[in-house]
Formats: C-alpha cells, sequence, structure tokens
C-alpha cells in the first residue's frame, strides 16, 4: 500500500513538474474568435530574452529559439505560489501564444487566521488558529499550524505542528 501511494505521489510531482515548470502555454479562452492579419507601420518591439532570462523565468528553449521573440512579461502571485507569464510570437509563423512558467521551489509567506467552531471528540468546540505556508517544491507545501481550541466541558487545548502537504486540483 505504502509503495502504491509513494508511486501515485511520484506520477502527480512529474505531470506536475512537465504541466507547470518548463513554460506551458495558458488554456486559450479566445479560440473561437477569428483572427485576422494586422500590419504594423513600425517594426514590433521584442524584449531582449538573453537580458530577460536573467531577471525572470522565462522557459530556456524559448530564449534559445531565434523563431520566437517575448513581446511582454507579467508576474502574477496567488496562495498556489509565483508565475512568470510572457506573451511570445513565433515570427515565422505570425501566431502569438501566451505561456506561464512557476518556479520549481520558492520561499512563500501566505498566512491565515480565522476563527472555528463545531463538534469535536470533547463535545462542542470553538477556537481559533493561524496556518502559514512558508515553502513550496513542486505541490508540496510546508509550513506551520496553531489553534487554540476551548471546549464546552470548560477544557482548553492547544496545537502547535508543522506541516507538509500535497496540493492538486485547479
Amino acid at each position: 500500500m505504502q509503495v502504491l501511494i509513494i508511486l501515485i505521489l511520484s506520477w502527480s510531482l512529474v505531470k506536475s513538474c512537465k504541466r507547470s515548470y518548463t513554460g506551458t502555454p495558458l488554456v486559450s479562452v479566445d479560440s473561437s474568435v477569428e483572427k485576422h492579419d494586422i500590419v504594423a507601420q513600425k517594426p514590433i518591439q521584442a524584449l531582449n530574452k538573453k537580458k530577460l532570462s536573467k531577471v525572470a523565468n522565462i522557459p530556456s528553449a524559448i530564449v534559445k529559439d531565434g523563431k520566437k521573440e517575448i513581446l511582454a512579461t507579467g508576474h502574477t502571485s496567488n496562495d498556489s505560489g509565483t508565475s512568470t507569464i510572457a506573451a511570445v510570437l513565433d515570427t515565422t509563423t505570425g501566431q502569438s501564444t501566451i505561456i506561464e512558467k512557476r518556479p520549481f521551489s520558492e520561499l512563500m509567506n501566505r498566512h491565515e487566521v480565522g476563527v472555528e467552531y463545531g463538534m469535536t471528540d470533547g463535545g462542542i468546540g470553538k477556537g481559533a488558529y493561524y496556518n502559514g505556508t512558508l515553502v513550496r517544491t513542486g505541490n508540496f507545501y510546508g509550513g506551520l499550524s496553531a489553534e487554540i481550541l476551548n471546549l464546552d466541558r470548560g477544557e482548553t487545548r492547544w496545537d502547535v505542528m508543522a506541516r507538509v502537504g500535497f496540493r492538486w486540483g485547479k
């Protein structure tokens, strides 16, 4: 059983690495909209890929590809980590794509505090909690959590724990 769990987690990690960390195209919301050619009155300005790759998380395959140019980049940050987004133009076909690349590992600074109320093994409980995510490698997240819980029988319980978890889904 343990071997099966390790295999599933390894497969998920490999799939997530291929998908998120190599610079994959984002799902297009404009695929059903017809396209038309444009002619610019001046040459189109592209970013210097070699210099950009030193300050942004750009896939090396695009940096090395002489037929692709990067027109613009952006940086996003959400609860699952940070990403670099780039608009890439294929100069041979004229097609453009938007790609996203996440660093494989990063330090994070995500915090959550809240209150809770509900059933416990000791009866009705109410309390407060803290969750902090401090590091991400692949889809594995690590951090700290703390909780103080007041039970209806007059007992107060508290926990402080380090945690590691695996996230999946959209």
